[in-house]
């Protein structure tokens, strides 16, 4: 797929996430830094970052309540933790509500790094694939599967149906898709999101699924299971 690692920093400190942008960066991540932590949930609910590094102190909303929020709804992505107190109190609270580790704001450069890949490739490990119905999606590889039968999606249409199946729940609208697909391509076009459910949609019948895009109209998108519905055509009013 040849897409780079996303890490969302929700950092007060300016310092701080200039430091870690940098170090960041310099391993190739895209990297997106917040400083307050009711916008930096938002963000972290997009679904389109691998790994979140996260103050404990946040205004607003603090990096421990956080952390909890995103673990509530099942958000599974790898969570560092930085304070600038970081005894055995802290570490411990910290990993009580979600965090998978947790280092002092003083942290040392290369235990940074060897804990993001360390999280990053154990994520890999345990979320290789997602799966809804009679279809499963492989993260790495970017292949659709059902049964015997498999399509390889382009870079647009896999982060479509990587964000559908991880959020399989909820409605998802055109615009936070295209907003996805732009951290990618920043030229992408309008219609971009409409082109690439219609040939999803063709690829989902290809291999047999019955796992279905449905339209809500002035919502968005949403996945549903259709194992012998007449009217699961791909489309719902949104009343």
């Amino acid at each position: 797929m040849g897409l780079r690692m996303k890490i969302l920093i929700i950092e007060k400190e300016t310092a701080v996430a200039g430091q870690l942008k940098v170090q960041l960066e310099e391993k190739r991540f895209a990297v997106k830094i917040i400083r307050d932590g009711e916008k930096g949930l938002n963000y972290a609910l997009s679904g389109i970052y691998d790994l979140v590094i996260l103050d404990a102190d946040l205004p607003g909303l603090d990096g421990y309540e956080l952390t909890r929020r995103l673990r509530q709804k099942n958000y599974n992505m790898p969570i560092v933790m930085l304070s600038a107190e970081c005894g055995p109190k802290e570490r411990i609270y910290g990993l009580t509500v979600g965090a998978d580790y947790h280092l002092a704001k003083e942290f040392d450069r290369d235990e940074l790094l060897s804990c993001v890949y360390s999280l990053i490739c154990r994520q890999e490990k345990r979320v290789g694939q997602l799966m809804m119905g009679n279809i499963s999606l492989d993260l790495p590889t970017g292949t659709m599967l059902c049964g015997r039968r498999s399509v390889h999606l382009s870079q647009k249409r896999f982060l479509i149906m990587r964000s559908l199946m991880r959020d399989k729940n909820d409605i998802i609208s055109k615009e936070r898709l295209l907003e996805q697909i732009r951290e990618y391509d920043s030229g992408a076009a309008e219609g971009c999101v409409g082109d690439n459910i219609f040939l999803l949609r063709k690829n989902l019948s290809s291999i047999g699924s019955n796992v279905k895009i449905m339209t809500f109209r002035g919502l968005g998108y949403c996945l549903e299971i259709c194992e012998s519905d007449p009217v699961c055509d791909g489309s719902r009013t949104s009343g």
